[in-house]
């Protein structure tokens, strides 16, 4: 059986609670492109703020998110996920 490449948590922001990334997801999430695979803004723009919630919490480098949005801002198209 194939493994997933990444998990998304709180698909359709539904949930409430504090949620982190996993290591496999991201280690998929620091490939070129692989957050634009991910159709709803809403849920690319969640990712991002889990992940700031994660460096505030230490549990990821800030130079780890850097280098995730150098990957994946070229090819972000929704402004309320860039601003």
């Amino acid at each position: 059986m194939q493994k997933p490449t990444a998990f998304l948590i709180n698909s359709g922001a539904h949930g409430y609670a504090k949620f982190v990334v996993d290591e496999l997801t991201l280690t998929a999430l620091e490939q070129q492109g692989a957050l634009s695979k991910i159709e709803s803004s809403l849920e690319r723009k969640q990712l991002y703020f889990i992940m700031f919630d994660m460096i505030k919490n230490g549990k990821i480098a800030g130079s780890r998110l850097l280098h995730i949005i150098l990957q994946n801002i070229e090819q972000e198209t929704a402004e309320d996920v860039t601003a």
